[in-house]
């Protein structure tokens, strides 16, 4: 038995350690063809001025979880995404408030606190996938834009520039405006290397939520198993 859950155990950590490796490769790779060539705020030949209003669209659909009381949600929730960013699962009369409509090839954006920033790229979804209020559901206009709207947002000086917009005093409740977060002017690099950049992002990225699934999917295992072996309910055959 301790060998089976030490071996679910490992299998978790090296996932865990892979993502950050990839995640380090996308940093690296995003340096490279963006940050690096940013030299004293000169634009590059064949670069423009853009904003995130024209790369996405900004998602609003309001959801009433209460009202469908017995139905289950895939909620995409702050405490969620800082346990491992797996959505919970929940039936709608425990959700108590109103909910945003999450779809696949979105990227949720905490507007709370943006000096603990909250990126969460959302590839597939769950039936009646939701998220908190507090994520601002951003969907990139393609592929090639997905890569390059999440690594601005997780790897640049982007983030840093959104949290000297806060509103409130509160350290604990700060929070952005939507109008700020979708206004706020970058330089964006040329169609060839935006696609050049996301030919190989985009599916790393796409390997980091595979491996953050499967996480979920072995440590719900190891969660459900161990206390029913612990209690005699499940037997192991000798």
């Amino acid at each position: 038995i301790g060998m089976i859950f030490s071996s679910l155990d490992q299998k978790v950590e090296l996932l865990r350690r892979q993502n950050k490796t990839l995640e380090e490769i996308i940093r690296t790779i995003f340096n490279n063809m963006y940050t690096e060539r940013l030299v004293e705020d000169v634009i590059p030949k064949g670069w423009e001025t853009t904003s995130l209003f024209d790369l996405v669209d900004h998602l609003k659909e309001t959801v009433s979880p209460q009202k469908e009381g017995k139905t289950h949600y895939a909620h995409y929730s702050i405490p969620a995404f800082d346990t491992d960013q797996k959505p919970s699962f929940e039936v709608g009369a425990r959700i108590m408030s109103n909910k945003y409509r999450v779809q696949d090839g979105t990227i949720l954006l905490s507007k709370l606190n943006p000096n603990t920033p909250r990126i969460w790229a959302i590839f597939i979804t769950n039936p009646n996938s939701i998220c908190s209020t507090e994520f601002q559901v951003l969907k990139p206009k393609d592929k090639v834009s997905f890569a390059f709207v999440y690594s601005l947002l997780a790897f640049s000086e982007f983030a840093r520039d959104l949290a000297g917009k806060v509103q409130g005093t509160s350290s604990s409740h700060q929070r952005l405006r939507p109008e700020d977060i979708l206004g706020m002017t970058f330089p964006f690099p040329s169609e060839m290397e935006i696609k050049d950049f996301s030919a190989t992002t985009y599916l790393l990225l796409e390997k980091i939520d595979k491996n953050r699934k499967e996480i979920g999917t072995l440590t719900e295992l190891r969660d459900t198993i161990l206390p029913e072996i612990m209690e005699g309910e499940l037997k192991v055959k000798i």
